[in-house]
């Protein structure tokens, strides 16, 4: 899915044959119109400019391919803008005349304000403006996560100044989200915007958009960590060999048969290494000792 003349909703491959005659200029704008919080945080566009928009994305191939799959897909009749595409590629050499502008990313603003937009920069081009619009308006999912995210890490700051130490609160919200979302990308987005607040995370593919087109070398951190199938696999006789195995400084987390049980009345086996948790046990040493700046910073 690398074609952008496909990346786009079906009913807008004939709205360059609708506007009025002599339409020169399309601008258009992105904004939240609200909803359960009075500001967003703005994130994701960065990613999909350079993943589908930067470059010579128009070619003569993509322009065959879409008015191959637009011939069956529309009724009999049906005229494909060819003539608009190609005067991309023979005129700007297939990249798209568009100027896209928005506010800094990581950027704290609220509802109802423009958050980007898109102009074109040729006269012949005006339909292309919302070509695009599709496409580009899948920030929502990165900025959604990233606005939820800022709101949770508000609500744990209160709470741990209230009742303790704010120190480490760039770890107190792990990702775990890989698994729960629709696409490998949509992981890739969501958790790149959720380390704009916090900086530990399971979901790689996070890392991988946070390093391809944030330039941020590591954006979060996780430690080793064991499943039910790693410790269950020793069977209950041999309970006590899976925790030895697991004691190794590489090792950090457990999860297991009656972990909080086992930790408290089989020390004699376990050594005064953990303290006991809701979930399990967790080491004694505070990960605010790793905090740092998100690669990112609300504000």
């Amino acid at each position: 899915m690398d074609n952008l003349l496909l990346l786009t909703d079906s009913y807008k491959v004939s709205h360059w044959a609708q506007y009025p005659p002599g339409t020169e200029t399309v601008y258009s704008y992105f904004e939240s119109r609200g909803g359960k919080y009075d500001e967003v945080c703005f994130f994701g566009l960065q990613y999909f400019l350079k993943r589908y928009l930067a470059g010579e994305v128009v070619t003569e191939a993509r322009i065959d391919e879409a008015a191959a799959y637009y011939e069956g897909h529309f009724p009999p009749g049906f005229e494909f803008n060819r003539k608009g595409w190609e005067h991309i590629v023979d005129e700007h050499k297939g990249r798209l005349p568009l100027t896209i502008k928005a506010v800094p990313e990581g950027t704290v603003v609220g509802v109802k304000n423009v958050l980007m937009t898109v102009e074109n920069t040729d006269p012949k081009c005006f339909w292309l403006t919302n070509y695009v619009e599709t496409l580009l308006v899948q920030v929502w999912h990165a900025m959604t996560v990233c606005t939820h995210s800022r709101e949770q890490k508000k609500v744990i700051a209160a709470y741990l100044a209230e009742t303790g130490d704010v120190g480490g609160l760039g770890f107190k919200l792990h990702d775990f989200g890989f698994r729960g979302v629709s696409s490998v990308e949509s992981a890739g987005t969501g958790a790149c915007a959720h380390l704009v607040n916090f900086l530990g995370t399971d979901t790689v593919a996070g890392l991988v958009v946070a390093r391809e087109y944030y330039g941020c070398r590591t954006a979060g951190f996780s430690i080793p960590a064991s499943e039910h199938s790693t410790i269950t696999a020793w069977g209950r006789a041999d309970e006590a060999k899976a925790l030895e195995n697991m004691l190794d400084p590489a090792f950090g987390t457990h999860d297991a048969f009656k972990l909080n049980f086992r930790m408290r009345h089989r020390r004699d086996v376990v050594p005064l290494r953990w303290l006991d948790g809701a979930d399990g046990a967790r080491p004694l040493a505070s990960a605010s000792s790793r905090d740092r700046s998100s690669p990112v910073t609300s504000t």
